[in-house]
């Protein structure tokens, strides 16, 4: 089922530091960073059982003192589950898109922005290096992003993690990971005073031409449902919606 296969490559691509899971809820947690690396994703729900599946997810984030964060998809048939949620207290967040799309070689790129410079082009970077470069086109400190260097040490999987340089300056980068044909892009940041000028799209361009190289069928990533920038510029490659989700958060 394409759902549940885009749901196990995200799951290598974006490694949690403790995983256990079952046909209905993979439970994960990566010493609190990210929602996504520690949360309960039900994969199908069942009526009958939203009182245990509860208790169990709140004693596997309990046992790790961390808040009991449930993450539903729209194609886990999880509605009464969320109500169920909805009514114990837990709180709504984050819904986000899964868009994704089919891959081939003959499939056509974006052509480069029309001011992209001669002396700007993609380079590949170490765990720790491309670190350093999404912290400072983010503005954010490195060591508080210690356990979000530990995930990208964790992937196995086929991986770039990409900057687009301009004169010698990183102007944008992303992670980009390879899992059993599906390629998941993560974490692509612009900085703020080169937005606006392609280089986003350059990037996402040359990422997506090496996953065609390596065998991707398919290209997956993960977008905030109200960024629209950002929709706009994945569709101009080809993705739509496949689905959603968002995250049931328990109140303290």
């Amino acid at each position: 089922m394409h759902y549940r296969n885009i749901e196990q490559a995200a799951f290598q691509a974006w490694p949690a530091k403790e995983q256990s899971g079952t046909e209905t809820v993979v439970m994960r947690c990566s010493d609190g960073y990210t929602k996504r690396a520690n949360s309960a994703t039900v994969l199908t729900a069942s009526s009958s059982e939203h009182e245990s599946l509860q208790r169990s997810c709140e004693q596997f984030f309990g046992d790790r003192n961390l808040p009991c964060i449930i993450r539903l998809t729209s194609r886990s048939q999880a509605q009464s589950l969320d109500q169920h949620l909805a009514e114990r207290g837990y709180l709504f967040k984050d819904r986000s898109l899964i868009l994704d799309m089919a891959m081939s070689a003959q499939q056509p790129m974006i052509p480069p922005a029309l001011d992209t410079q001669a002396d700007s082009g993609l380079v590949f970077q170490q765990p720790r290096q491309w670190l350093q470069t999404f912290c400072d086109l983010s503005g954010m400190q490195f060591q508080e992003h210690l356990a979000h260097l530990a995930i990208l040490e964790r992937i196995d999987q086929q991986m770039i993690l990409a900057q687009w340089q301009v004169q010698g300056r990183a102007v944008a980068c992303a992670v980009g990971v390879l899992s059993n044909g599906y390629f998941g892009v993560f974490d692509l940041v612009t900085a703020p005073n080169a937005r606006h000028r392609g280089y986003a799209t350059n990037l996402l361009n040359s990422m997506l031409e090496w996953a065609v190289d390596q065998g991707a069928t398919h290209s997956y990533l993960q977008v905030v449902a109200v960024n629209d920038a950002a929709i706009k510029l994945y569709q101009k490659f080809g993705f739509s919606q496949s689905y959603e989700y968002w995250y049931r958060i328990k109140a303290k």
